[in-house]
């Protein structure tokens, strides 16, 4: 179990600071995730991107966004293809979503896919928000063979119960409520503070 909650972990680190909350928290999330999975609320899979995708996507040789780099702007480029070959005919690149900005989304199939490294928040927020449940991650990973010929890439598929996604929106509202108590509590200490305070001493301190 310690390992598979390792290797879920590395799929989802872009950098040091890159969980979705503190690397603290992420942990939590992670053994929300395993137990989800050990009741049957959560399903992983594995699904390979054919070649012909990954050749036109190199062949394309798109513009990257922003910082991306070339790499992964043809593994954008790859998903998209594959994503309207799989019936996904919308389906595009750098889309607004219930994960934020999604590296490739199809609304028709609430299909959320991302490219790289992401930070696990993304699957967090899919499994929130999405009503017909499919976020895939393609990490990143060698595009060519050793003797320099292009590579398949392959995806880890996740979909999920209306069970998980009870589970994951109660567990966000008790920490926004824990948030919301915390800074309730803070107020409540300046201004407890304040009133203690002579008269002379409150007019200095506004």
């Amino acid at each position: 179990m310690l390992k598979v909650r390792e290797r879920v972990g590395d799929l989802f680190n872009r950098d040091d600071l890159g969980w979705a909350w503190s690397r603290r928290d992420c942990p939590t999330t992670i053994d929300l995730f395993l137990g989800a999975y050990a009741k049957g609320h959560l399903s992983v899979g594995l699904a390979r991107i054919p070649l012909r995708h990954c050749l036109a996507a190199h062949a394309a040789d798109p513009y990257p966004t922003g910082n991306e780099s070339k790499r992964h702007a043809r593994m954008k480029h790859a998903a998209v293809l594959w994503m309207r070959e799989c019936g996904a005919a919308d389906a595009r690149d750098e889309v607004e979503c219930a994960a934020g900005r999604a590296d490739a989304y199809s609304a028709t199939a609430d299909w959320a896919v991302e490219c790289g490294n992401t930070r696990i928040g993304k699957l967090v927020s899919c499994i929130e928000c999405s009503k017909r449940p499919l976020f895939t991650l393609i990490p990143y990973q060698n595009e060519h063979r050793p003797d320099g010929r292009v590579r398949s890439l392959v995806g880890v598929h996740f979909a999920w119960s209306p069970q998980l996604t009870t589970a994951v929106r109660e567990r966000l509202d008790r920490r926004a409520e824990a948030a919301a108590e915390a800074m309730r509590a803070t107020f409540d200490n300046i201004f407890s503070n304040l009133a203690s305070a002579p008269a002379a001493s409150q007019e200095a301190r506004i």
